[in-house]
């Protein structure tokens, strides 16, 4: 399955979500509408998260987050904070931003850096 911003690849049992949280407005813009889900970067990653990633089978997810997936990320622990907790179990910031809300700081707080 592919999309605009959406790759998924299931090799190996492992399964990837690959989101791109910089240019969901410059494809709303080429196909001047608006894409379901796809307001602002957060929605979007609101949005993939309860349709993709929740009801899948991944048990142990790894997030990859680049530029405003800092605050994307930190939107999907205070919005799924129980299934997101239980189930992520790595996060790299690469050049990340955001400001997470008290019940992101407290997840933020408690894990551990390497």
């Amino acid at each position: 399955m592919s999309g605009p911003s959406l790759v998924t690849c299931n090799t190996h049992s492992i399964f990837f979500v690959v989101t791109s949280s910089n240019t969901f407005l410059k494809i709303e813009l080429l196909l001047c509408n608006e894409i379901q889900g796809s307001r602002s970067p957060t929605e979007h990653g609101l949005f993939v998260w309860e349709h993709f990633v929740k009801p899948g089978k991944a048990k142990k997810i790894a997030v990859v987050a680049h530029s405003a997936g800092g605050s994307v990320t930190a939107s999907l622990v205070s919005q799924h904070p129980e299934d997101f907790t239980k189930r992520v179990f790595a996060i790299a910031f690469t050049d990340a931003f955001g400001s997470p809300d008290r019940r992101a700081h407290k997840y933020f707080a408690e894990v551990k850096y390497f």
